[in-house]
């Protein structure tokens, strides 16, 4: 790692650097040779504007033999073969070779450009020499036209020649510096790479968890400025770990006191945490890591589990090594972790059997005297008169009412037995009803209340089977409570049957609606009203002689049912209790 990234840096400084050289040479060396053929051009140039004035004044009397011996002698003075062709292409004389030997010149471009009266430079191969030729040509023109081209040419071997040494003294210039490229790519190399060695050196310390690295450095560049942030974060981290360690141990400090247990499970169904408390009700003392089905095995808790891994809340009772617990469960943000509560129920059960027994028992104790001063109250008010049947009265009205209560308070005993045992028999619903209606007539006549009953056409096609005493308990408890909060109007009850999937009988639904159009109940009182006790109105209650126990009897008896109710109101328009019983065939 450590001389990967210098041999990196190395390597880039020095190909950059040998690219800049080898650029800096052909540039230098193209410039050089550009600006000698330029001279050079120049000078054939100028030699050609002389060399045409002086044949141009004695053309008309030369002749081949004299114009021959004239070039070679001219080209030997100016060291330049020198050749001039006539406007047919043909070459009349050269310094250098035979003209009858030598190929027709029409198709040179400078030959070319000539003939049309201009001046032209250009570099070719000679087919005559047999070597690459600088070439200058320029038309000889009498009186104003022209009669003949005067090419001028130097060997490339020539300019090659002086541009020789020229290029040696560059090549070893660039040669030296390329050296000194060399030696400070890699002081630079070093420099930039030493301190990303220590920062990847500390980087590694600080992921095997020794949060003490520093990194110094005294650059105030970027690699300074990452120094400085690496050593920022490596402090910020150790903070947090600190931070993080503390808390922890609080943590632990309170699963450690908290009663209830505690279980946390991860996606893959691992108990990644559990409280004392867990470990104490599962009977295993290191449940970190395993499956949570094999340290609880409970089927009723795997599907609790698996329900709440889809993003659903739950509360529901299990029973763990014969002990009944709440079990609170609740996702995780995490896709598929849950976390779990464990709260033991067997001392709140103890107490609220004792509670019960304690209600029963003194509910038994008080019918006998109860009874008997009911009795001799009546008796003496048989008797009496004036302010003594008064009091008698009163004494009457209160002594129904304990009656009462203890009445309710035994069935709500006997309901929430759970070894109690229903009588399931087939229900008769139209006789049900007309029993139900005979016992409310008299106190529907005195309030001038109605009471309509909507069964439907196809309520003895069902078989309904329960418990005729419960039901029938179940229609009186809330036929009271119509009639006691209904001052006008009327009640009503009516029937329905949802079909299932195939149909009435199997997997159907039968609703019962009661309604009724009296004061109505508060919203904020309808999550408490089936509460053994509660009242909603507890004034209208102390007049009515209600107990505050008749709907939790009647939600015990629809739930004996396996059924379900609920209720809906709205002050001063009424209230509406829901029954829904499931059907069998």
């Amino acid at each position: 790692m450590k001389k990967r990234i210098f041999w990196k840096f190395f390597a880039g400084f020095f190909l950059l650097s040998v690219f800049l050289a080898l650029a800096f040479y052909f540039l230098i060396s193209g410039q050089i040779r550009i600006f000698y053929m330029h001279s050079k051009e120049e000078s054939l140039e100028k030699l050609g504007m002389l060399l045409s004035a002086e044949l141009a004044q004695s053309w008309s009397a030369m002749d081949a033999a004299t114009l021959g011996r004239f070039i070679k002698e001219k080209g030997l003075q100016a060291q330049t073969r020198l050749t001039v062709i006539d406007p047919r292409g043909i070459v009349l004389a050269d310094s250098k070779r035979d003209p009858r030997l030598m190929q027709n010149h029409s198709d040179r471009p400078e030959i070319a450009a000539a003939l049309s009266g201009r001046k032209r430079s250009a570099i070719h191969y000679s087919f005559t020499l047999r070597e690459n030729m600088l070439y200058f040509a320029r038309p000889l023109q009498v009186k104003g036209e022209t009669v003949a081209v005067l090419r001028l040419s130097m060997f490339f071997r020539e300019i090659d020649k002086v541009l020789s040494p020229w290029q040696w003294k560059i090549t070893a210039a660039l040669l030296g510096l390329l050296g000194f490229s060399i030696f400070f790519s890699f002081l630079l190399s070093r420099n930039l790479a030493r301190p990303i060695r220590e920062l990847a050196r500390a980087a590694r310390q600080v992921a095997s968890g020794t949060l003490e690295s520093h990194v110094r450095t005294r650059r105030r560049d970027e690699v300074g400025q990452l120094t400085v942030d690496f050593n920022a974060m490596v402090d910020s981290q150790k903070q947090m770990v600190e931070e993080l360690s503390s808390s922890r141990q609080e943590l632990e400090t309170i699963l450690a006191s908290v009663s209830d247990g505690l279980l946390v499970i991860d996606a893959r169904d691992k108990i990644i945490r559990a409280g004392p408390r867990f470990c104490r009700l599962s009977g295993e003392p290191a449940p970190l890591g395993k499956p949570y089905w094999e340290v609880l095995r409970q089927s009723t808790f795997d599907e609790l589990v698996k329900k709440t891994g889809l993003g659903q809340t739950i509360n529901a009772e299990i029973e763990i090594n014969q002990r009944p617990f709440l079990v609170s469960l609740s996702p995780l943000p995490a896709p598929g972790g849950v976390v779990v509560t464990f709260h033991d129920l067997s001392e709140s059960r103890q107490l609220e059997k004792v509670k019960k027994d304690f209600i029963a028992n003194v509910s038994h104790e008080l019918r006998t005297p109860l009874t008997a001063i009911k009795g001799f109250s009546e008796t003496l008010a048989e008797e009496a008169t004036g302010d003594t049947r008064k009091y008698l009265d009163v004494i009457r009205r209160h002594t129904d009412r304990l009656i009462n209560l203890t009445a309710d308070l035994l069935t709500l005993s006997e309901l929430e037995e759970k070894s109690l045992h229903i009588q399931m028999t087939p229900i008769n619903w139209p006789e049900m009803l007309i029993r139900i209606r005979s016992l409310f007539e008299k106190k529907l006549r005195e309030k001038q209340l109605t009471l309509a009953i909507d069964l439907p056409e196809n309520l003895g096609d069902i078989s309904f089977q329960g418990d005729l005493f419960r039901l029938e308990q179940m229609f009186i408890n809330l036929m009271d409570n119509a009639v006691k909060y209904t001052e006008k109007g009327g009640i009503s009850i009516r029937f329905l049957i949802a079909g299932g999937p195939e149909g009435p009988r199997r997997g159907g639904r039968l609703l019962i609606e009661i309604r009724d159009s009296g004061i109505g109940i508060a919203s904020e009182h309808l999550p408490r009203l089936f509460e053994r006790f509660y009242v909603a109105d507890k004034a209208r209650s102390r007049q009515t002689g209600g107990t505050g126990l008749g709907l939790a009897i009647v939600k015990h008896i629809v739930g004996l049912h396996g059924g379900k109710i609920e209720v809906q109101s709205t002050p001063g328009m009424g209230t509406a209790f829901t029954i829904d019983f499931p059907l069998f065939s």
